[in-house]
């Protein structure tokens, strides 16, 4: 038997329980509706007040073996190594994701775009703002890792298409430049290299001749000492001298006395009298044609591109953000959820007072 003071046995209800819950909510309809009137007219507003942000995009890819092909030739006809593909897009890249590009469009475009925009800052924060402002990211690694995305996100539809289009031109004449000048230095390396080479060439001349004049003078003393004038040559005599040991004799450094000091005297004379070596040096005129034809060179035809536009930035119909369907409905969805939790709360503290 039980005592009268036992408590008796709980029996769970759940449907019971439940059904009673939904109509404890149910009554307060009126709340949820209202919470999420409430929340909905603020996404509305917000999605209507919120500055609406643009953007723009321009697509860039390695250059073709034609966008090349003008400063190659230069280069072939200089004798400098040609550049490839590869090599040319990697100058262009460079400037593109260089902070100095960056810097110059932060100074030249962004800085006065945020004076109409009545934005200001500290430096740092605006450079830093710049950079959710124009992102230059490579979409697809995987696929294709040398096609680069610039992106410029601004409220101004306008301005977002210039200022990718403005941030390529800038990147493509740095890249440019830079190209000139790695061509400009090869050329200028090897133009030195031949000008040391010629004046080597001249110098050893200059001192073949010293050393001909010293050995000339030399034999002019011996041929008039023996009284030589002109060599001794008959014509009885010739085709015994020629291929003999005597006739190499006759034109040996050491036997120069054997011509003659008639012969020596006018040889004496001319090279005295000699002011250029130029025409005597043998390899002198085919290094001069290589200087000229590197002087021609064009360091930087018309029509060289060191990268291919894929697709260049136009001034975008509809914003990015914010996107106000979206946000209408995360809005009412938003409301409906809070309205609920409220109700929710309220019908937990009325069941726990009356109990």
């Amino acid at each position: 038997m039980n005592s009268p003071n036992s408590t008796p046995p709980y029996t769970e209800n759940t449907d019971f329980d439940f059904f009673d819950l939904v109509q404890d909510i149910w009554r307060q309809k009126w709340l949820i509706i209202g919470v999420t009137v409430i929340v909905t007219i603020l996404a509305v507003s917000y999605a209507f007040i919120a500055t609406p942000i643009y953007q723009a995009e321009a697509r860039v890819e390695p250059p073709r073996p034609a966008d090349i092909a003008l400063i190659n030739l230069g280069r072939e006809q200089a004798g400098i190594e040609e550049m490839d593909v590869e090599e040319s897009y990697s100058i262009f890249t460079r400037n593109l994701t260089s902070q100095s590009v960056r810097r110059w469009f932060f100074e030249e475009h962004f800085l006065s775009y945020l004076v109409e925009r009545g934005i200001s800052g500290s430096r740092g924060r605006l450079l830093r703002q710049m950079n959710d402002v124009i992102i230059v990211s490579v979409p697809d690694m995987r696929q294709s890792p040398d096609s680069y995305v610039i992106e410029a996100n601004v409220s101004v539809p306008e301005r977002a298409s210039e200022f990718v289009n403005r941030f390529v031109e800038e990147v493509s004449r740095r890249s440019l430049v830079d190209l000139e000048m790695n061509t400009l230095d090869q050329i200028n390396n090897k133009r030195k290299a031949l000008e040391e080479h010629i004046e080597a060439l001249r110098s050893s001349a200059k001192v073949k001749r010293v050393d001909r004049l010293a050995r000339l003078q030399e034999a002019l003393n011996i041929a008039e000492a023996i009284g030589l004038e002109t060599p001794e040559i008959t014509g009885g005599r010739t085709q015994v001298l020629v291929g003999s040991a005597e006739s190499a004799q006759m034109f040996d450094d050491n036997m120069l006395f054997l011509n003659g000091s008639k012969a020596i005297r006018a040889e004496l004379s001319l090279l005295q009298a000699r002011e250029d070596d130029d025409p005597f040096i043998s390899e002198l005129r085919a290094l001069q044609q290589e200087m000229a034809l590197l002087k021609s060179v064009d360091h930087l035809p018309s029509g060289v591109r060191l990268f291919t536009l894929d697709s260049a930035g136009e001034t975008p119909d509809d914003p990015i953000r914010p996107n106000r369907a979206i946000i209408i409905v995360l809005g009412a969805t938003v409301g409906v959820m809070l309205g609920g939790l409220i109700a929710l709360i309220r019908v937990a503290r009325s069941r726990r007072s009356k109990g």
